[in-house]
């Protein structure tokens, strides 16, 4: 396990992230191949569309009952505003000093950029493609709570990430027991 995640930090740029696990209101919107769905419908072996312009399968959909602050942020994309809940841990792909890297949603500021893959079209396979990034200003709202609710998140085939309400996030990563007692996770599966 350490040597895998030294390769994903030095090689790949990787973040350890011990939390692994950031989820979403249920009314959050993902963008599948037939158009925005709420993830609290999103079904495993949908596809949804990626940080790459290309649809993925969802392997996995996670719900959670919690008790914890909340963020509520403001994005656009095609000139409609959408809010978003999630949790402070929740990484979402940001541009920051002309380098896009995945933040925690706690650490996010006013004014940063999120990402979002534009030029989407269709090759023969029926697989949407895109060759470039759009960059919308983020608007913080506040940070709520404790609120006590269901959240969700989904795990996306490939990429590992997924477009909602006009932004990229990371999915989730729920981890293996021995990666929490080497203490590389505070996630506890047995829990």
């Amino acid at each position: 396990d350490h040597d895998i995640v030294q390769l994903a930090e030095t090689k790949y740029g990787g973040t350890l992230t011990k939390t692994g696990r950031g989820c979403f209101t249920g009314d959050a919107n993902v963008l599948t191949k037939d158009g925005y769905k709420e993830i609290k419908d999103i079904e495993i072996g949908e596809m949804v569309l990626t940080n790459d312009g290309t649809y993925n399968k969802v392997l996995q959909k996670m719900e959670y009952d919690i008790i914890e602050p909340m963020l509520k942020i403001v994005t656009k994309q095609n000139n409609k505003y959408y809010i978003s809940t999630c949790t402070l841990d929740h990484k979402i792909l940001i541009r920051r000093n002309n380098k896009n890297t995945f933040i925690e949603a706690r650490n996010i500021k006013d004014g940063d950029l999120c990402c979002l893959p534009v030029k989407v079209s269709q090759n023969r396979n029926n697989n949407a493609l895109t060759s470039d990034l759009e960059y919308n200003p983020i608007k913080i709202l506040k940070i709520t709570g404790p609120l006590d609710i269901k959240v969700y998140d989904i795990a996306v085939e490939n990429h590992h990430n997924y477009v909602l309400n006009g932004m990229i996030v990371h999915n989730s990563a729920p981890s293996f027991y021995v990666t929490n007692l080497l203490g590389l996770t505070d996630i506890d599966r047995m829990k």
